[in-house]
């Protein structure tokens, strides 16, 4: 009797760990959409000279990074490659180049465009003047049904996360407008909300936000495969 109530617990204790973990549904997409023969370029946005938006001494690049590394942990167990535009906090400008700003955009951009890429993910933190503002917020290529569609489901998933009211939006961006392959630029969160702010921080918010994100991509992929 000893030994059965020792393996009950033992069970017991693993059952505990699985319903805490914030990623256990990973495992029934996986099977549900395998993505081994699926290429997602994940672009961090800003690093480096750029730190991208600032509160509270928090600095958008180390979020945009923190959670990308998370989306790609996801992917990769979901069979994916991923290319990363950047893995540590760094720019993509060379030394040498005279504007560091549009250096390290032309490369980020030659990386979101690569020949083995499906789509691309670039990643953000938003910041207002409203600091009410809160919640996740997506730009689409402009007139690209398909980055169009991706951005819907995407937020579909994200927004039940972040709580965001907003649709997506074709984006005037520099990395929108000059890659060859769809993609869609997700800004994830308000820095300048001080609520969300503290969420973004959290690690199992993070995680959670990055497990959405591949909800939305598997979602995406179901549709169009």
């Amino acid at each position: 009797m000893k030994k059965i109530k020792i393996i009950s617990l033992i069970f017991l204790v693993v059952i505990g760990i699985i319903l805490i973990n914030p990623m256990r549904k990973i495992k029934g997409v996986m099977f549900d959409q395998p993505l081994d023969s699926i290429t997602i370029v994940l672009d961090a946005g800003h690093g480096g000279y750029d730190p991208g938006a600032n509160a509270e001494g928090v600095n958008e690049a180390s979020l945009n990074l923190a959670i990308a590394k998370k989306l790609e942990s996801v992917l990769v167990a979901s069979g994916a490659t991923v290319i990363m535009t950047r893995e540590s906090d760094i720019d993509l400008a060379s030394d040498h180049d005279g504007s560091v700003k549009r250096a390290d955009m032309k490369k980020r951009t030659e990386i979101l465009s690569s020949e083995d890429a499906t789509f691309f993910i670039s990643l953000h933190g938003n910041i207002s003047s409203d600091n009410s503002c809160h919640g996740s917020q997506i730009y689409y290529q402009i007139k690209d049904q398909n980055s169009k569609e991706l951005a819907m489901i995407i937020q579909e998933s994200l927004a039940k996360t972040t709580e965001s009211k907003y649709i997506p939006v074709s984006g005037d961006f520099f990395v929108l407008n000059n890659s060859k392959n769809i993609g869609v630029l997700i800004e994830y969160g308000f820095l300048s909300n001080n609520n969300e702010l503290n969420k973004l921080l959290n690690d199992k918010y993070q995680e959670a936000i990055a497990y959405s994100i591949f909800e939305g991509i598997n979602n995406f992929l179901k549709k169009i495969i």
